[in-house]
């Protein structure tokens, strides 16, 4: 079942290919093991993403990124990831 049946996702995983050490660690750190090794280059099944920011936050060299949907634009009341992050952490008085 492709995530959009399931849940609305505002942002896609990107990868700098000139950024991305090809260490693996976003693979690990994926959730729904959307993301596979294809020999040192990481790549996304977007269809299974999430767009939770998990891989982007475990990766060193800041290779992976996440940029929102173009059709959910105008949707976020957040301009970004991580004020979107913030604002959450914030109203759960995690900071």
């Amino acid at each position: 079942i492709p995530r959009d049946m399931l849940m609305a996702t505002y942002f896609i995983r990107e990868t700098d290919e000139d950024e991305c050490a090809g260490c693996g660690e976003c693979v690990e750190a994926c959730p729904v093991d959307a993301i596979r090794m294809e020999g040192d280059f990481p790549t996304v099944d977007q269809d299974w993403c999430i767009g939770c920011g998990v891989c982007v936050d475990r990766c060193s060299t800041g290779a992976a990124r996440l940029r929102l949907r173009p059709d959910r634009t105008g949707q976020l009341p957040i301009p970004g990831f991580r004020e979107l992050h913030e604002r959450i952490l914030g109203e759960r008085g995690l900071r």
